[in-house]
């Protein structure tokens, strides 16, 4: 397996997000998520120039419905959007995540999202119910988990101490400082497929994958933690499997 490739950059640069329908002032939640294949290997180096970032769907992030806020018209007050892309050897994610307080405090690749900000990708095959949990936090760590079923979700031995994948991470600010205030940050990964490929499945047009890109997000200014994520998700809980959102390949 290859290791994981870490960057982090301090930069002022604003986000811009598209590709985002609006109701009502509030964001249109997506029904499904589009897949295109990369002709060109994608860079992970978190600068997001790659030629299949600029041809494929951006996802909002939307909150639980258990944790709407109508006086903001249900919008997350920090926002994110997701781009998911494939080739024959890796799945990538790009997910770029307003952010004022870059916050992670997490040593190693344990409980991350307990620690700090965090993106986690969450990939379910639905014909033998078995997924993946994969984090990407601001300080550039990571996570592999694999679940074998929802009845038998241990944390401890669903982390897969063997599988690596590549991530960069830009952080456009300073990590663990509340007297500044940050902009944003950036997780691009690339999942191999040998990962997938090792339980026995294949991600390809013609099979059954759901998607769920979800963020723990921690700031001085929020009144409580935030979570939000690419599904419109009945209420708080990513494990939720009946509200992923099936995947589309293009």
């Amino acid at each position: 397996m290859k290791k994981i490739a870490m960057t982090i950059f301090c930069a002022g640069a604003a986000l811009f997000f598209s590709g985002c329908a609006m109701f009502n002032g509030g964001i249109w939640p997506a029904t499904e998520i589009e897949v295109r294949r990369a002709m060109i290997p994608v860079k992970i180096d978190g600068k997001v120039t790659d030629e299949i970032w600029t041809r494929s769907k951006h996802y909002s992030f939307v909150l639980p419905s258990d944790r709407l806020r109508p006086w903001c018209n249900n919008r997350p007050f920090q926002e994110g959007s997701a781009q998911i892309a494939y080739d024959n050897k890796y799945v990538y994610v790009l997910v770029k995540l307003v952010d004022d307080d870059l916050v992670q405090y997490g040593e190693d690749n344990t409980h991350l999202y307990q620690q700090g900000d965090t993106f986690e990708f969450f990939l379910q095959n639905p014909d033998n119910g078995h997924y993946w949990e994969i984090y990407g936090s601001a300080n550039g760590k990571s996570t592999v988990m694999f679940y074998e079923n929802g009845g038998k979700r241990i944390g401890s031995q669903a982390i897969q101490q063997n599988d690596r994948i590549k991530l960069a991470v830009i952080a456009n600010g300073t990590l663990n400082n509340s007297k500044d205030t940050d902009s944003s940050y950036i997780v691009e990964m690339a999942i191999p497929m040998s990962i997938l490929n090792s339980k026995g499945d294949v991600f390809k047009p013609g099979t059954n994958w759901n998607i769920l890109c979800a963020r723990y997000n921690y700031s001085k200014t929020l009144f409580d933690l935030e979570y939000s994520s690419t599904s419109a998700m009945p209420k708080l809980n990513w494990h939720d499997r009946k509200s992923y959102l099936p995947v589309v390949f293009r």
